[in-house]
């Protein structure tokens, strides 16, 4: 059958992906060359990983990070170096030089006639170091950020204090011909037992080894593979939009066999190490194998691969776990999300590139009119009889034409400098910073949400705000905030959902709009009063929210009718109560109704919130069981199977046994996907009331989408289970 098809072809994609992803891997190794990271918990360093001082051989980075350009060593020749990229300043600099030959120049201090050349040097250096202090002040406060790590514990992984200071002075000794004696034997770290404490930290104190805990909320410190998570399948959920923009979010889970790391004193009794790939900066790929060996000295070690699944990276929030305790593997600029943002880059604006090429041709004028004049000098200077025997004291028995042609050449690039104005780049940078101050200043940037002005980091770039003309975007999020809302909906042919969009408005602005399609004259205060009397009269919604998106009295009137419109309805709304992945949060406890969602997708989340204010709220996922309230009556469905969304299927399904027995499937996708696999010769009216419907919804601005469903026999089920 063609939903079997869709499967298999499903399943060999993703074979394919994996297959492809494991070879980028392999490549990647092959080409670096380089051993496997091997880090240890409980288990002493072996004899080769050390060195003649018992400390590691291996040394990692450290977890504080710098994005900042420039520092106090490097700033004066960095910044130099930037600004005399300038053909304007390194033409003004030559002829502050040539100014310094009193027969080429005037009798100018050379002081004054460096004053322009230092005054836009000093200006834009002065803007360079303060928005370098910014960054600064970003890095000291994000290096500074708390994270909860297991202290009185030894971390094998790295060099003790007293060892580092042991070696250094050692060293010290070796140059003068001493050499301090060393017992390898005593010097293989050992762990202590017994005094393990979670204790608040730095993030610039994690290091490769530690054991860190996170709680819900919290930002990821580095790069570290999940031991166990609060959830008892080892699942957590984390936010990835540091890292990829992505505000959905991605289900992580643990390690199998870590996963009754719960306390401290677990932590002090698990033994094993972590093998793993050296640092890379592919975002969705990692590869590692866990050694855990046996206790009781019998048997072979356990080995357990480790995949990108199970890896939390920097820059992700951890959301809807309570905690999650993981083991670091990559700090500082070893972690995937360092590895991508490269160095700081010095950012050069579209006009300052323009004005380069407009200043070298005015140099071309320039050598024009200074070599049109050492000609002219050289014409008056070979004449017979001429003005020059008499005015010009230079001119002397050992004067020659070329000598002179040649100073009156420089002498003419100073007389004519004014052709590249400095105070034209003078101007820009004062134009620059006053713009700065304008868009913080501009109150219509200013977001009253978080209490934050518009805030420009890098002011050489300013002017190029201007010149857009066009924006493309892969995704209505990214300009629309991902705020989805349930407007409108059509079941069984029936349009129901009051009120305007943002586009209709828009197209009413631009001209007259057909009266059908207006809703001036309906209100929407009075339509939503009169729809919760409606829903009074049915039941009573103890879990609806105070902000409804869809309003229609309608839909209550046709649910009392007790039809076919009205056992559509049910089916419609219990389709969006159950076909999804969200979560169940309670943000208020001593509110046991107050309900808030959180999904993979703000789409998501809309449905099942808008399910929940019709009257079919969600109430509890408790593993394998989805629990909800249709109409104030309390069901619960077994979740045997989920189809997670993908680009490729463009559709999302969830397999379902339901309170009376039967195994239903749920699939809400794309209207052109899900049509195509809509049974051929049944419906055929409403599958053209709904395509109208839904080419409505579009014109308005809407996105759209269909829900279907199928019943599914029990034989034909177990055959599907049994081969995927």
């Amino acid at each position: 059958m063609p939903f079997f098809e869709r499967k298999q072809k499903k399943n060999q994609n993703f074979g394919d992906s994996t297959g492809i992803g494991h070879q980028r891997n392999i490549s990647t190794s092959t080409i670096q060359n380089v051993s496997k990271r091997r880090i240890y918990v409980n288990i002493p360093l072996p004899t080769t990983e050390v060195d003649q001082y018992g400390e590691p051989k291996e040394y990692y980075v450290p977890n504080k990070i710098r994005t900042s350009k420039y520092t106090l060593l490097t700033f004066i020749p960095k910044n130099l170096f930037e600004q005399f990229r300038r053909v304007a300043n390194m033409y003004f600099l030559f002829l502050v030089i040539l100014q310094l030959f009193p027969t080429i120049g005037s009798d100018a201090q050379p002081f004054l006639a460096a004053m322009p050349l230092i005054s836009i040097i000093s200006m834009t250096a002065l803007k360079d170091a303060f928005e370098d202090w910014k960054r600064h002040t970003q890095d000291k406060n994000l290096n500074r950020s708390k994270t909860t790590i297991l202290r009185n514990w030894q971390n094998v992984n790295i060099s003790t204090n007293d060892k580092s200071r042991r070696k250094f002075l050692n060293s010290i000794f070796s140059l003068l011909g001493y050499r301090i004696g060393e017992n390898l034997e005593n010097k293989v770290s050992h762990t202590s037992q017994g005094g393990a404490i979670w204790t608040e930290s730095h993030w610039q104190d994690v290091k490769v080894g530690d054991i860190i805990k996170l709680k819900n909320n919290d930002a990821v410190p580095a790069d570290m593979i999940i031991l166990s998570t609060s959830e008892p399948d080892g699942l957590c959920y984390v936010e990835t939009k540091n890292l990829d923009g992505e505000t959905n979010l991605k289900v992580r889970h643990c390690v199998s066999s870590t996963n009754s790391i719960v306390t401290e004193n677990d932590c002090e009794n698990s033994r094993f190490y972590i093998e793993s790939e050296q640092p890379h900066s592919n975002l969705y790929s990692y590869t590692g194998v866990l050694h855990r060996p046996n206790l009781d000295g019998i048997g072979d070690n356990i080995i357990e691969p480790i995949s990108i699944n199970d890896v939390l990276l920097r820059g992700c929030v951890l959301r809807n776990t309570q905690w999650a305790i993981g083991l670091v593997i990559f700090t500082g600029t070893d972690t995937k999300i360092m590895l991508n943002s490269g160095e700081t880059p010095s950012k050069r604006s579209k006009i300052e590139i323009e004005t380069n090429f407009h200043v070298t041709m005015n140099f071309v004028i320039l050598f024009l009119l200074c070599l049109g004049s050492a000609i002219a000098d050289a014409l008056f200077f070979i004449q017979p009889k001429s003005s020059a025997d008499v005015f010009e004291f230079s001119k002397s028995n050992n004067a020659t034409v070329w000598g002179s042609s040649f100073l009156t050449f420089w002498a003419s690039l100073i007389l004519f400098q004014n052709i590249v104005p400095i105070s034209l780049y003078i101007t820009i940078e004062l134009v620059k910073t006053v713009q700065a101050y304008f868009i913080h200043s501009d109150i219509d940037m200013y977001y009253p949400k978080l209490d934050y002005p518009c805030t420009p980091k890098t002011w050489n770039i300013s002017d190029d705000l201007g010149q857009i003309e066009y924006i493309f975007s892969d995704k209505t999020g990214t300009l629309t905030q991902n705020v989805m809302e349930f407007r409108k909906c059509t079941i069984n042919g029936v349009s129901y959902g009051q009120g305007e969009t943002d586009a209709t408005r828009g197209a009413k602005l631009q001209g007259p709009t057909d009266s059908e399609n207006s809703f001036d004259d309906i209100d929407l205060e009075a339509e939503k009063q009169l729809m919760l009397e409606e829903m009074s009269k049915l039941f009573d919604n103890r879990y609806i929210s105070s902000n409804l998106t869809f309003i229609d009295s309608k839909l209550y009137c046709d649910l009392r009718a007790e039809n076919k419109q009205s056992k559509a309805i049910q089916d419609f709304f219990s389709a969006l109560a159950l076909c999804h992945t969200v979560l169940v949060e309670h943000p208020d406890e001593n509110n046991p109704y107050n309900i808030e969602y959180k999904a993979q997708s703000p789409d998501e989340a809309a449905l099942v919130g808008c399910a929940r204010d019709v009257g079919f709220a969600f109430i509890e996922r408790h593993q394998d069981t989805l629990i909800i309230e249709l109409l104030g009556e309390r069901k619960e469905y077994t979740l045997l199977n989920v189809l997670e969304f993908n680009s490729t299927r463009k559709r999302m399904s969830v397999i379902l046994r339901s309170p009376e027995g039967g195994v239903l499937l749920l699939c809400k996708g794309a209207d052109s996907v899900i049509y195509e696999r809509l049974e051929e010769g049944r419906q055929d009216q409403l599958k053209e009331d709904t395509l109208v419907d839904l080419q409505e919804f579009a014109n308005e601005g809407l996105r759209t989408l269909c829900i279907a469903y199928r019943v599914i026999p029990e034989e034909e089920y177990n055959v599907w289970a049994q081969s995927y």
